[in-house]
C-alpha cells in the first residue's frame, strides 16, 4: 500500500531486532516502508502479541501525542525498513502539505481500525472463556447462558439457537467482530425485544442467586 508519505529518516532493522521497548521515552512516529512489525506487551513476565503491522502502517504515535512512555514493545519481523518523523516534523509538513496531512490521517485511521478489530477479537475470546469457565464451576446448576434460558422459557427452539450460535461464530471468524447473541436472535426475528429483556432479567436473577 502506497501511503503517499515520504521524506522521513530511513531506518533498517533485522529480523527480531528491537525498535523500541515498553516504558521507554520516544518522540518519533514510524511508518513501515517494507517488512512487518510486531507490537507486544509484557504481562506477568511474558511477551503477548497485540498486533502485527505491515507496509504502510503507522505506529509509535501514542507516546508522541501524549508525551507518555511507550506503552508497548515494537520488534521487527523479517528485514524491515521504516520511515521516522518527529512530532514537530509531522505537524510542520501537515500544515504546509495537504496531501501529506491526508496521508497521515489515513494512516492513523487505519491504525485505529486495526486496534479496534484486535480489541473486539480479545473481547470475544474473553467472552468465550468466561462461558466455559462458568460451565465448569456450575455444571449441575440451571442454565446461565442466555440462549439456553430462552429455550427453557419457550421463546426459542433449539434449532434456532444453533443457527444463532453459528452466525455468531461466522461474525467472529470472518468479520473479526463479536456480535451479541441476543442481537442476532432479534435480527433474525426469532424473538422480540420484550422476550430478550425478560430472558436477560432472568439471567441476572440466576447469577445473583448462585453467588448468594
Amino acid at each position: 500500500m502506497d501511503t503517499g508519505i515520504t521524506g522521513g529518516r530511513i531506518l533498517c532493522y533485522e529480523d527480531g531486532e528491537m525498535i523500541f521497548e515498553e516504558d521507554s521515552t520516544g518522540n518519533e512516529i514510524f511508518i513501515i516502508e517494507s517488512g512487518k512489525v510486531e507490537i507486544a506487551q509484557r504481562i506477568n513476565g511474558k511477551s503477548i502479541t497485540i498486533s502485527v503491522l505491515g507496509k504502510g502502517d503507522l505506529f509509535g504515535e501514542t507516546a508522541v501525542f501524549t508525551d507518555a512512555p511507550r506503552s508497548s514493545i515494537a520488534i521487527a519481523v523479517g528485514r524491515t525498513t521504516l520511515m521516522s518523523f518527529t512530532m514537530e516534523e509531522i505537524l510542520h509538513r501537515m500544515q504546509n502539505n495537504i496531501q501529506f496531512a491526508i496521508a497521515v490521517m489515513q494512516a492513523l485511521v487505519n491504525r485505529l481500525r486495526n486496534t479496534s478489530s484486535t480489541l473486539k477479537s480479545s473481547v470475544a475470546m474473553v467472552y468465550e472463556f468466561c462461558e466455559g469457565f462458568t460451565d465448569e464451576i456450575f455444571p449441575e446448576k440451571r442454565p446461565l447462558k442466555l440462549g439456553e434460558i430462552l429455550v427453557e422459557m419457550g421463546y426459542l427452539a433449539k434449532s434456532q439457537l444453533e443457527r444463532c450460535l453459528q452466525k455468531q461464530k461466522e461474525a467472529h471468524m470472518l468479520e473479526h467482530r463479536h456480535k451479541l447473541l441476543g442481537e442476532i436472535m432479534v435480527e433474525l426475528c426469532f424473538i422480540t425485544d420484550e422476550q430478550l429483556r425478560e430472558a436477560l432479567a432472568e439471567q441476572q436473577i440466576r447469577l445473583r442467586n448462585r453467588f448468594e
